[in-house]
């Protein structure tokens, strides 16, 4: 809502810097063009006002840099959400396809793919997101029980896991797209 003075100050002296020389400028052009004598000579009058009004821009320009680094430092996080979404979202897709085989009972059944998919995805958010993703990958807090299989069976164990670890990872990409 308010601005910090830091923030601010540069702003308000553009604005009172504008003001102050459109005064001045607007005064002298008018005793001008009124004939009324003014000590100083004319060119000296404009001189000083261009020099304001340069001034003016210079402080404008700077305010608009500052507003463009920052729309572009958003810019980029925006960018780099949305790329972490699309990402997490192939693993889902991959994870939900292993659903699919242990589901279907499928023999050999694919503890190996499941160990490497969860590590790929371990090592992805924990590269892109940091450690307290991971830490909230592997926990169960809040994961309902429908997620898990209703009836325990001997694919009990990294099976149940890959089911919470997919449910757990469709709930940070739709964290990550609020």
């Amino acid at each position: 809502m308010w601005k910090s003075l830091r923030t601010s100050a540069p702003e308000l002296v553009h604005w009172l810097w504008v003001v102050v020389v459109g005064v001045v400028a607007g005064g002298v052009l008018l005793g001008l063009s009124l004939g009324l004598g003014v000590d100083v000579p004319a060119p000296v009058w404009i001189a000083v006002s261009i020099t304001g009004l340069l001034v003016a821009q210079l402080l404008t320009l700077r305010s608009l840099r500052g507003d463009h680094d920052r729309l572009q430092v958003q810019l980029a996080e925006e960018t780099s959400k949305s790329e972490i979404r699309t990402h997490l979202g192939r693993f889902a897709i991959q994870g939900e396809a292993l659903q699919v085989k242990v589901s279907d009972g499928d023999d050999p059944r694919p503890d190996e793919e499941i160990n490497q998919w969860l590590g790929e995805v371990r090592e992805y958010i924990e590269t892109f997101l940091g450690n307290d993703y991971v830490a909230r990958l592997y926990s169960g807090a809040r994961i309902p029980l429908a997620v898990l299989p209703a009836r325990p069976s001997e694919d009990h164990g990294v099976h149940d896991d890959l089911y919470a670890r997919l449910a757990r990872l469709n709930e940070l990409i739709k964290e990550l797209s609020d």
